[in-house]
């Protein structure tokens, strides 16, 4: 029977790991140090957050948020966060940007180089390229 290996390269839960052990022909795989938690939790995070928006059903969904809600959870406390700091701190944003109860959708907007928003957006072209105005 021919076999391949695969270059997996990630961080994956417990039990996932407990099934590859118990089936794989060989899983090569080690403990991460501490200082490799947030960058490995991280790229997760980016994963996970691919996987919401590729999600086809609301199924599918409902279980990306979960997967996306469980890697939000190490993370924070591979960073010594409660989730009681997280929502603290979620409803201080709130109380000073609001929420997104109105869905409120953004074209564009035009600054003129004397607001402070001028020169963030400008910084991050990748985002937020610069347009010819339109109205």
């Amino acid at each position: 029977m021919q076999t391949k290996t695969f270059l997996f390269n990630k961080i994956i839960r417990d039990k996932r790991f407990e099934k590859m052990q118990k089936n794989a022909v060989h899983v090569v795989a080690r403990k991460l140090e501490n200082d490799e938690k947030t960058e490995q939790f991280k790229n997760k995070l980016k994963e996970e957050c691919n996987e919401v928006v590729t999600a086809q059903t609301r199924t599918e969904l409902l279980e990306e948020l979960a997967d996306l809600l469980e890697v939000m959870r190490s993370l924070a406390t591979a960073m010594d966060f409660t989730i009681e700091d997280i929502e603290k701190t979620r409803i201080e944003k709130r109380k000073i940007n609001g929420g997104f109860d109105q869905c409120i959708f953004i074209e564009k907007v035009t600054f003129d180089e004397s607001n402070p928003s001028y020169a963030y957006l400008s910084s991050k072209p990748e985002i937020y390229p610069v347009v010819e105005p339109k109205y």
